[in-house]
């Protein structure tokens, strides 16, 4: 027998149907000769035309058989299909294993409008239930066609399947929906998972619903997970209970329609059903197509403050409402529940502290807008007179108060320094505090590294000049630093901030987290993360750093770092050296001739 599949357009393997319209139409069943879609475990039994002994010298009688015989015979997994009828709508019943509660009103009488006009595009898929019919798939068509249209009958594809097979093909169709809530996606991956693995004798006695199966399982397979990527031996049981599911479960998560890890649906999926144990918020959460987020804050709302739940207008098909003014908005206009977000869900509960935060917003969002605008007066500041004539960086050698005559008054956007602590280097402190009251400029930041030993005489050398702002913590964790004679570890140091005239810039957090202190290049060298975080809060793009005591230069690679301009000095030439080479390493990375030196900046 010759194979009708030969020719090059044939989309059917049995018939030949080249029509993809006839045979992409329902699921990619064949509608010509109803040969359905082969999934890839499924045993088929080959074709006539494949078949060993079937050629074009075959007796008549056999020729005729073998041309009857189009439909495959399937072995596994997928139903035959009997025929496509014309069944009474009202003979058919929903199907019990229809997870999906919500239908909408609305879209059910659009969906009607349009099979009044074009007909039932895709049959529905039912099975035979004694005298009457059970759906399988298409539960949407079948209720617009029964409420909202004329029409009595329906064109339905009947099958023989029994219960399991039914449950699946429900499951499989209702993962296939792009409009899936969050609680209902949720409810169909249960579905799909409890429906693969329910014939399994010993997954079927973890619980009494799927929910309860799939959730023990899952836990217990995630436990022994943890425990080998911690390199611990899991308990036996649950060793054997990876062993003996992993595969599958990853295998139907994989399968999705949207890929899934079953770790992450186990830790932040699973969770959300026993959260909405309140079958109204389910319901709503539903019905107004809400993710997860909305949904818990609903949840929320009712348990904390049922009265205001209660104020959530009601319409139809459970579709909510909400007063603008109950979500930060002015006015009783009302805005969808699905269009607010989480937050401001939960604010209807307590509508003070919604206020105070959006309060909070606004003058975050006003502080970001300034940083924005200094940012950009800056750039601008720097574009037109560049106070380091081009250059990125600028390294002095000498003594501090002479080394700096250079500096031109008032040019100097911020000082950040980690002088020495030693009682010897006290009176340094005093001509820092001159030398910053010349250079800054009006409103500059001076934020002084120093040691607890000495903090009064600091705090007094310090303020000769300058204003007192504030002292941050500087945390350095890791091993402490033991004082003598003062029975201390210390993990952090004090960043003195002072202020040149009056203070006009934003709020800042006082805890700065150095990575580790870094002494390869200096004794006392800070780590360049700690630096960092100093330079950023205090400081925008193009601003000019001044680093009296640079010493190996970890401040001036923080400022490059985060395009800023560094002047350093220091009275040590060998020091100035190694700043250079580092500098140069971070403003010029490709020039640097030594790759272990680049890495080590």
């Amino acid at each position: 027998m010759t194979n009708p599949a030969k020719h090059p357009d044939a989309l059917c393997p049995y018939c030949g149907n080249n029509d993809p319209v006839k045979f992409t139409r329902h699921d990619g069943d064949c509608m010509v000769c109803d040969a359905p879609k082969v999934q890839p475990d499924e045993y088929v039994v080959p074709p006539p035309w494949e078949e060993e002994g079937s050629g074009e010298n075959e007796n008549a009688e056999a020729k005729h058989k073998n041309e009857r015989l189009r439909e495959p015979v399937i072995q596994k997994a997928k139903p035959a299909i009997e025929k496509i009828r014309l069944l009474p709508v009202n003979s058919i019943d929903p199907s019990p294993y229809q997870q999906r509660q919500y239908f909408g009103k609305t879209a059910l009488q659009e969906l009607g409008r349009s099979i009044e006009r074009e007909g039932l595009l895709q049959p529905i898929v039912v099975r035979k239930k004694e005298s009457r019919y059970e759906l399988i798939a298409g539960e949407r068509r079948w209720r617009a066609v029964k409420h909202h249209t004329s029409h009595e009958n329906i064109i339905a594809r009947v099958i023989a399947a029994d219960d399991l097979q039914s449950r699946r093909m429900c499951a499989a169709e209702n993962m296939q929906r792009d409009d899936l809530s969050a609680v209902e996606e949720v409810h169909a991956i249960v579905e799909m998972v409890d429906a693969e693995l329910i014939e399994d004798f010993e997954y079927g006695g973890m619980g009494e619903t799927p929910v309860e199966r799939v959730g023990k399982l899952l836990k217990q397979m995630a436990s022994a997970s943890n425990s080998r990527s911690r390199g611990s031996t899991p308990r036996q049981d649950g060793k054997q209970l990876l062993n003996n599911f992993v595969q599958q479960v990853e295998r139907i998560f994989a399968n999705l329609p949207k890929p899934k890890k079953w770790h992450a649906f186990c830790n932040h999926d699973l969770p959300l059903l026993s959260q909405l144990e309140d079958e109204e918020v389910k319901g709503i959460a539903t019905a107004n197509k809400l993710n997860k987020a909305q949904a818990k804050a609903l949840a929320k709302l009712k348990k904390k403050a049922p009265s205001r739940y209660a104020k959530l207008k009601r319409e139809e098909e459970d579709k909510v409402t909400v007063k603008a003014k109950l979500v930060g908005g002015e006015g009783n206009d009302s805005v969808p529940l699905r269009e607010c977000s989480a937050n401001e869900i939960e604010d209807i509960a307590d509508p003070d502290a919604a206020w105070l935060r959006r309060a909070k917003n606004i003058k975050k969002g006003r502080a970001e807008e300034r940083w924005e605008q200094r940012t950009q007066d800056m750039a601008a500041a720097v574009a037109a007179a560049h106070p380091l004539e081009g250059k990125g960086y600028k390294l002095i050698e000498g003594d501090l108060l002479k080394a700096c005559k250079s500096i031109v008054d008032e040019s100097v956007d911020a000082i950040i320094t980690d002088p020495p602590y030693p009682v010897e280097y006290l009176p340094l402190y005093e001509s820092l505090s001159t030398l910053a009251d010349r250079v800054l400029k009006p409103g500059g930041h001076c934020l002084v590294m120093v040691g607890q030993s000495h903090l009064p005489k600091l705090y007094q050398l310090l303020t000769t000049k300058l204003t007192y702002q504030w002292t941050l913590n500087y945390y350095t964790p890791g091993e402490s630093t033991q004082v003598f004679g003062r029975h201390i570890k210390s993990n952090w140091k004090p960043v003195i901030w002072l202020i040149k005239g009056q203070l006009d810039w934003e709020h800042v957090d006082d805890t700065v987290r150095s990575d580790m202190n870094d002494k390869r290049f200096h004794e006392w060298g800070q780590s360049v993360g700690g630096m960092a975080q100093i330079i950023k809060r205090f400081t925008v793009k193009k601003s000019l750093i001044l680093d009296p005591f640079c010493g190996a230069g970890t401040t001036g690679v923080a400022a490059i770092s985060l395009d800023r301009l560094f002047v350093g000095v220091d009275i040590d030439g060998e020091r100035i050296a190694q700043s250079a080479e580092r500098l140069q390493a971070v403003s010029n990375p490709k020039k640097a001739t030594h790759g272990n030196k680049a890495s080590q900046v």
